[in-house]
């Protein structure tokens, strides 16, 4: 059995890889193109590939659940169509320990891709964001653990916390704002617990409203602190471009989505969008291994009595319909307020068990 899971991994890592790759350059050239009809002038196409490029670690992760799918099928399906699975199953190998043998390979790339969107997927989202909104706006975007850092004229401000709900009802917390003179001298530090956009009538940000207000003010020999309740204050930052600078759930680290899921519950906010976030990356090789599982027994019969297009077919309307109804299970999971943890499993064990089931009566 050693000879027949290397032999079957190899074949199937083989295939995944092969997909992987197509569907990644797809994707490359879709995102690439899509970056250079928004660009702006002073924007070169050089600077737009650069930020394609530290995105792909972000869409090889999104496309591997395809990768895996496709690849699988195409693998074992070739085997089926080389007599190779008949023989397997003459010499006594049951159709639960191929299915065995393909999780075990498929399992050698799984693991390095949850390392890539663990550890590499945060980092690179956030250095292509920094670079692409410096380069397209002129304003400086750092991310890390201070937080959010842009700069606006003579103003460098800082959001430390997470965005708190959608950009219509945007409000960031502990705010810090530093006025510099134009010699690039500090003249006060505004820091604010929220900081809240005002909305005109044509939808545009009329001025800013931070709430818990201090300001710290240099004169000559000492710091003069005043305390507001409320206070205005008027910026050319707009709540969609701080929106978009601050890391999205989906592209931020479990360790950083339960930092922060902690944070927004320690302080009575919403933080449903970061659980749901959380136990979708905890969940991704169960999602991966229930559609391979769920994919095997499609191969196993009609890999003598349809061809490699129809196999394909059907995984792609598998995978699809899979991820629809996991979508939709996650939306009501999230407007409910069910426990996310448990209904996210639903799905998956629902497609691990059909294909146990069809693995056991496949012909």
């Amino acid at each position: 059995m050693k000879i027949i899971d290397r032999y079957i991994a190899v074949t199937v890592i083989r295939s995944i890889l092969m997909i992987g790759l197509m569907l990644l350059s797809f994707s490359l050239i879709v995102v690439f193109l899509a970056e250079l009809r928004g660009a702006k002038e002073g924007y070169s196409v050089w600077q737009a590939a650069w930020v394609i490029i530290l995105r792909t670690p972000n869409l090889a992760y999104q496309v591997f659940p395809f990768a895996a799918l496709i690849g699988t099928l195409l693998s074992i399906g070739n085997l089926g169509t080389a007599h190779e699975l008949v023989a397997l199953r003459a010499a006594g190998v049951s159709r639960l320990r191929l299915s065995i043998s393909v999780l075990l390979g498929a399992s050698v790339l799984v693991i390095p891709i949850m390392l890539v969107g663990e550890y590499v997927v945060p980092d690179s989202e956030k250095a292509s964001r920094t670079y692409r909104f410096d380069k397209r706006d002129g304003r400086v975007h750092l991310g890390g653990k201070g937080g959010l850092w842009i700069r606006d004229g003579n103003e460098i401000i800082n959001v430390r916390s997470p965005v708190v709900g959608s950009q219509q009802s945007i409000r960031f917390s502990n705010v810090q704002i530093f006025s510099l003179d134009d010699s690039f001298r500090p003249q006060s530090i505004t820091v604010a617990r929220e900081a809240i956009p005002s909305i005109d009538g044509q939808g545009d940000v009329a001025s800013w409203e931070l709430q818990r207000a201090s300001v710290f003010t240099a004169s000559d020999a000492r710091v003069r602190k005043r305390r507001y309740g409320e206070l205005p204050w008027y910026s050319g930052v707009a709540p969609g471009l701080l929106a978009s600078a601050v890391t999205k759930p989906q592209f931020m680290s479990m360790r950083s989505l339960k930092e922060y899921i902690s944070y927004l519950e320690d302080n009575g906010q919403d933080a449903r969008q970061y659980i749901v976030s959380y136990w979708d990356k905890a969940y991704f090789p169960l999602t991966i291994f229930a559609l391979l599982l769920a994919t095997l027994p499609f191969v196993f019969v009609l890999a003598r009595q349809h061809s490699l297009g129809v196999r394909v077919f059907s995984g792609i309307v598998l995978g699809s319909s899979y991820l629809i109804v996991a979508r939709w299970v996650r939306n009501i999971a999230e407007a409910s307020g069910l426990p996310f943890w448990l209904v996210a499993l639903l799905p998956i064990i629902a497609l691990a068990s059909f294909g146990v089931y069809r693995l056991r009566r496949a012909v």
